[in-house]
């Protein structure tokens, strides 16, 4: 599971801790003022290892996230999450010393209707190019769905294998 993967669920689990689908008590006047959105930027570090499925060598280093996050409610009380975001990395090979590098962008979008279930969409896209010309492909689509009983539900596409592959 990688790092963006990682951050959906933090999203889910918070609007679900927070309370985020309780809305339909929200009053009409918050509701029609919040309809056009608040948007904020971020900026997001850490370390992120994976295994390059061209070699099969443990690649370890850096990424970094910046994008803007889309928050509104729409009229019958649904809360809506946007998320852009583009992700940088610089990684090196563990066992061949390699350098690779990341660029992908993708989108989150978050729909918590006043029915009470939560839908999250994370879709990335990019390239992870290694000193040696190999070219990993980015291709994550998650979906996090949560009813109204409380049960989560998560798909993984292409497979729960991961969305690496070699170029």
């Amino acid at each position: 599971m990688n790092m963006r993967t990682i951050a959906a669920a933090v999203v889910l689990s918070g609007l679900t801790a927070c309370g985020g689908t309780d809305l339909a008590s929200t009053p009409a006047t918050t509701l029609t003022s919040q309809a056009a959105g608040t948007t904020t930027s971020f900026t997001s570090t850490g370390p992120l290892d994976f295994v390059s499925p061209c070699n099969g060598e443990l690649v370890v280093g850096q990424f970094s996230t910046t994008g803007e996050q889309t928050v509104f409610m729409d009229p019958s009380g649904g809360l809506h999450v946007r998320i852009r975001f583009h992700s940088t990395g610089t990684y090196i090979g563990q066992t061949s010393g390699m350098t690779y590098t990341e660029s992908s962008r993708g989108q989150e979008h978050v729909n918590v209707p006043s029915s009470g279930t939560v839908n999250d969409v994370v879709v990335a896209n990019g390239e992870i190019t290694a000193s040696d010309g190999a070219i990993i492909m980015v291709r994550d689509r998650v979906v996090f769905v949560r009813d109204p009983h409380g049960v989560v539900h998560v798909a993984r596409f292409p497979s729960d294998a991961g969305s690496l592959s070699c170029k």
